[in-house]
């Protein structure tokens, strides 16, 4: 089975539109991947969106205040895999990139702040700092 996905992939799959089928196409990919400019404008638009997003940028910083361990922590590394996954989808895309940001990262940012918010109040929530009662806080949030 293994050598017929490997010969149907390599022989009778169309090509993908991110993976390159030929040179010209490589060639396209390594610009795109060299620009520094596609770079600065992906993380430009990832960083408004998220600074739109006011309650999730004050959980973030909160858990950046009060528990910065929770930054190495599984969980939270996986969000922070998947954000770097969509950056890097943005980085090799096809279509238009103002375009392409534009159209979609609202919607993708807004899949993982759920993820983000639960990571975030979870590692919050057996905290308490000599000036506020985090697990009291985080009651009157959530009622």
């Amino acid at each position: 089975p293994t050598l017929a996905i490997i010969y149907f992939k390599l022989f009778l799959a169309p090509p993908s539109e991110l993976i390159p089928g030929n040179l010209s196409q490589l060639l396209t990919l390594t610009q795109k991947v060299l620009s520094v400019g596609r770079y600065v404008k992906i993380f430009q638009f990832m960083s408004i969106t998220v600074l739109n997003q006011l309650a999730v940028l004050v959980l973030i910083l909160a858990v950046f205040i009060f528990n910065r361990k929770a930054f190495i922590k599984s969980p939270l590394l996986v969000v922070i895999l998947l954000a770097g996954a969509y950056f890097l989808i943005y980085l090799i895309t096809p279509y238009d990139l103002q375009w392409h940001l534009g159209s979609s990262i609202d919607r993708l940012l807004l899949q993982i702040y759920p993820s983000i918010i639960y990571l975030s109040l979870l590692s919050l929530a057996g905290l308490r700092h000599k000036y506020v009662n985090i697990n009291g806080l985080i009651n009157k949030v959530l009622e």
